[in-house]
């Protein structure tokens, strides 16, 4: 079996704010969504951030895991840089 290719992965932290009883937001990669009325439904969309993502790395070679609850990794080939501040801007759409 091949060894695979070189590569590099960057974690992106999930920040949760719940400021008032029925409403929360969340931030992933420095831009923040919401407000969302149950916390349900800011998974639902959250979820739909993360297809989005491994749709995106996956056309690039590369792939998209959430390694826990409040972390997503992002691992793309090493020759496809990260580049911007915390948002992985020339590969999020």
């Amino acid at each position: 079996m091949a060894p695979a290719p070189p590569s590099h992965t960057r974690v992106f932290r999930v920040t949760l704010e719940h400021p008032g009883a029925d409403e929360g937001y969340y931030t992933l990669a420095g831009k923040r969504y919401g407000p969302f009325a149950t916390p349900e439904e800011a998974e639902h969309h959250l979820l739909g951030r993360i297809r989005a993502w491994k749709a995106r790395a996956r056309s690039l070679g590369g792939d998209v895991h959430r390694r826990t609850h409040l972390e997503i990794a992002v691992t793309l080939p090493a020759d496809v840089p990260f580049e911007g501040g915390e948002a992985p801007t020339p590969w999020v759409r």
